[in-house]
């Protein structure tokens, strides 16, 4: 687990090298703190998803019990 963050990073500036840029300072601090804000939103995508998924099984329940 604590080393995903690190190997994002890594395959995010081999993406950008490999697509034939160059890697400058300004940018790779740009691009660090920008992956820090979004990394705790990120860990708890999949929690976010599956109560979606629940939330609308339950409404759909209950939308066929009120219509039964």
């Amino acid at each position: 687990m604590w080393l995903t963050p690190k190997l994002v990073l890594a395959a995010i500036f081999g993406t950008y090298v490999g697509m034939g840029d160059i890697l400058k300072p300004p940018l790779v601090f740009a691009i660090m703190m920008l992956y820090g804000y979004i990394q705790f939103y990120l860990q708890y995508l999949p929690n976010y998803i599956s109560v979606t998924i629940e939330c609308f099984n339950s409404l759909n329940r209950i939308q066929s019990f009120l219509l039964a």
